[in-house]
């Protein structure tokens, strides 16, 4: 069975070059509120990106910060967020069919399944019609040959990149 760990924080807004994008957290499993996805509230407004990391082994190297952003690109700085009064992480008993929907830019994580019982979950992004390749303080990590002759600004839905799932 494939496992991906994800017990470091991270933002979907790292990995991924657009702004205005949700992501969707559903466990096909019940979870506790101790092996649901937690978010930090309101982390979603920090004007920082967050340093990109691998779920299983060190930082993407090389890390290269485009001259200039190096103020954008600070790493997480209080991953301790659950003995920091400053940080309010949030999580669920969760029933299958609950979702999660939160900001790409929402640090999140999840601990460890340590539990008898498994701990699945399915995870989608969705982009309305306001949704735009966005500027990182970083190279693409991974590229993103998907989106490599889009220009910063331009409308995702009108790339033909992406499929529509339902229009309004």
């Amino acid at each position: 069975m494939a496992m991906i760990l994800h017990d470091q924080l991270v933002t979907e807004s790292t990995y991924v070059p657009v702004c205005f994008v949700c992501s969707v957290w559903l466990p096909v499993d019940p979870v506790s509120e101790h092996t649901c996805l937690r978010v930090v509230k309101g982390s979603h407004k920090s004007p920082h990106y967050f340093k990109p990391v691998h779920f299983d082994g060190p930082p993407f190297t090389p890390y290269e910060i485009k001259p200039g952003d190096e103020e954008q690109a600070k790493e997480f700085l209080s991953p301790d967020v659950d003995g920091n009064d400053q940080y309010q992480v949030l999580s669920w008993n969760m029933e299958p069919g609950d979702c999660i929907v939160f900001h790409m830019k929402t640090v999140h994580s999840a601990h460890g399944n340590n539990l008898q019982t498994p701990r699945r979950a399915f995870s989608t992004r969705w982009l309305g019609d306001d949704a735009v390749k966005g500027e990182r303080p970083w190279m693409n990590l991974p590229p993103s040959n998907e989106m490599k002759d889009l220009k910063n600004g331009d409308k995702l839905v009108d790339s033909g990149i992406f499929t529509v799932v339902w229009n309004a």
